[in-house]
């Protein structure tokens, strides 16, 4: 196996995808590539359809990418085409076909956080409705190989992270 790898942190919002990534990319000394719904203008604003969406994606395929070439130990990405397919669904009631570039070697999905914290991208305030859709993402995504990581402190979360992600370098 290549020391080279493309970790994907995955979940619904308000899950601590973006604050993981960014911590566990630190740490393992891997690039970053960050949610490109959060630099998207069409999106911040409402105004967006399916071919904003797989704009998105193969934005973030590039920086895995490139990413990749730049990197002695790979990538993590914030969020994973999942997101964009099932938000895809939802809004137009089409299932987009994205083109994965570089292999994802791992899954970690986060389950949702109890407390809310305010993101001008998410629509969930109430817990119940974020499990909700937690649920109806793990059955989009039924079949694909992931590690689920609760709901618990950070630095538990990280080391927890941490621990997987070297399994796969032995």
């Amino acid at each position: 196996m290549t020391n080279k790898l493309r970790i994907v942190i995955c979940g619904v919002e308000n899950s601590g995808k973006t604050t993981l990534a960014r911590e566990l990319a630190q740490r393992l000394e891997m690039n970053l590539v960050e949610e490109q719904c959060r630099f998207s203008n069409q999106i911040i604003s409402g105004d967006y359809s399916n071919s904003t969406l797989e704009h998105l994606h193969n934005r973030q395929e590039e920086l895995v990418v490139d990413g990749i070439e730049k990197s002695e130990n790979g990538v993590i990405c914030d969020t994973s085409s999942f997101e964009l397919r099932m938000w895809s669904v939802e809004e137009f009631g089409i299932d987009l076909d994205l083109e994965t570039r570089v292999p994802v070697d791992l899954y970690i999905f986060c389950n949702t956080l109890s407390i809310w914290e305010e993101d001008p991208l998410r629509k969930l305030p109430e817990l119940e409705a974020r499990k909700n859709h937690e649920r109806k993402f793990l059955e989009f995504i039924k079949g694909v190989k992931i590690v689920v990581l609760p709901e618990m402190d950070f630095e538990s979360r990280v080391i927890k992270a941490i621990e997987i992600i070297d399994e796969l370098r032995v």
